[in-house]
C-alpha cells in the first residue's frame, strides 16, 4: 500500500477514452511492444503500441500488429516492409531489438474501421477499431499543413540531406549510414 495523501488533485476528471481515434496522420512514438502467438498458434506478431505525442488526440494510444512469423509467405513479406517503414521513420539502418523503436517520434498513417463492418474472411468488426497502416519521418524545419480531420498533417517536403543543426535531438537528425 502507498499513501498519496495530498500528492493528488481530488477535482481532477477522468481522461482516458478507449475508443477509436478518427483515421489521420498524427506524430506518435513507440512506447512497448512484444512478440506475442497468433490467435492459431502457428506464427508470432509484433505488437507496437504508440502514443500520439501532439494535437488533439494528444496521449491516446493506438496499435500496430506486424505478423514477423507466420506460415503465408506474403503476410510475413508485408510485415517485413511495414517494419522497413517503421525503421526508416525512426531514422535507423537496422533494428536487432524492438526497443530501439521506442520513443522516438514519428509521423503514422491511421485508418479507421467502424463497428459492423465484415472483413475479407467473413468478420464482422464488434467496436470501433484502428489500424496503423503507414509511416513516415517527421519532416525536420518543413513547413507543416493543415491537420487532417482528427490528426495532425505534415508537410512532405523532405529538406535536403543535411546534417541537423547542432542541439536537435537525435530522432531528428538524418539516419546514419552504416560504416
Amino acid at each position: 500500500m502507498a499513501f498519496i495523501g495530498n500528492m493528488i488533485d481530488p477535482n481532477a476528471q477522468p481522461s482516458q477514452d478507449f475508443g477509436a481515434i478518427p483515421a489521420g496522420e498524427y506524430i506518435a512514438q513507440i512506447v512497448d511492444s512484444n512478440v506475442l502467438p497468433t490467435k492459431n498458434n502457428d506464427g508470432q506478431f509484433l505488437e507496437l503500441v504508440y502514443r500520439v505525442t501532439e494535437g488533439p488526440q494528444t496521449g491516446r494510444q493506438v496499435w500496430a500488429r506486424l505478423n514477423i512469423e507466420n506460415p503465408n509467405a506474403k503476410t510475413v513479406q508485408i510485415a517485413n516492409e511495414q517494419l522497413a517503414a517503421i525503421r526508416v521513420a525512426c531514422g535507423l539502418q537496422t533494428v536487432t531489438d524492438s526497443m530501439q523503436l521506442h520513443n522516438i517520434p514519428h509521423v503514422i498513417r491511421v485508418d479507421f474501421t467502424p463497428a459492423g463492418h465484415v472483413d475479407k474472411r467473413g468478420y464482422k468488426q464488434e467496436r470501433d477499431r484502428n489500424d496503423v497502416k503507414a509511416w513516415k519521418r517527421i519532416e525536420v524545419d518543413a513547413p507543416q499543413a493543415a491537420p487532417a480531420a482528427g490528426g495532425y498533417a505534415q508537410s512532405n517536403a523532405a529538406p535536403a540531406a543535411q546534417p541537423a543543426p547542432a542541439g536537435k535531438p537525435t530522432w531528428a537528425q538524418p539516419p546514419q549510414n552504416a560504416a
